[in-house]
C-alpha cells in the first residue's frame, strides 16, 4: 500500500512539471527526427542544408539535455548520485543554445541571400564567421 501511495505522490505533477516535460520531450523528439532526416541525405546536402543540420541538432540536444535534468527534479533522484551526467546535461543545453544563435544567424543570411538569387556578400560572411567567435 506505501508503494502505491509513493507511486501516486510521485505522479501528483505541477502545471510548470507538466509543460516542461511536454515541450522538452516534444522539442528534442521533433528537432532530433529533422535531425536525423538531414543526417541521411549528408552526402549530398548544400551548405545551407549543413547549417540546418547543425541548428537541428542544437536544438534537440538542447530540448534532450533540459528533459534529463526537469526529469531529474520531477523524480526527485539523489544529487550527488546523477551530479556528472546533470553537470554533462547543463553543458550540452548550454553549448547547443550558444552556438544556435550563430547557426540562426549562418541559416538567415543564406536564406536571405538565396531568396535575392544571389551568394552571401563579403561583409555577410565576415558577419557570419564573427558571431561565431564569442560561442
Amino acid at each position: 500500500m506505501n508503494r502505491h501511495l509513493s507511486l501516486v505522490t510521485a505522479l501528483d505533477m505541477s502545471l510548470l512539471e507538466v509543460l516542461q516535460l511536454i515541450g522538452y520531450s516534444t522539442g528534442a523528439a521533433l528537432h532530433l527526427w529533422m535531425g536525423a532526416l538531414l543526417w541521411r541525405r549528408r552526402r549530398v546536402l548544400i551548405s545551407i542544408e549543413r547549417v540546418l543540420l547543425a541548428l537541428t541538432v542544437g536544438f534537440g540536444a538542447w530540448h534532450a539535455s533540459n528533459l534529463i535534468i526537469a526529469l531529474h527534479g520531477m523524480l526527485g533522484l539523489e544529487r550527488e548520485r546523477w551530479a556528472i551526467l546533470l553537470r554533462l546535461a547543463d553543458t550540452v543545453a548550454v553549448l547547443a543554445i550558444t552556438l544556435s544563435y550563430s547557426f540562426l544567424l549562418h541559416v538567415h543570411l543564406h536564406l536571405w541571400a538565396g531568396a535575392n538569387k544571389r551568394g552571401l556578400k563579403p561583409n555577410e560572411r565576415l558577419r557570419v564567421y564573427l558571431s561565431y567567435i564569442p560561442a
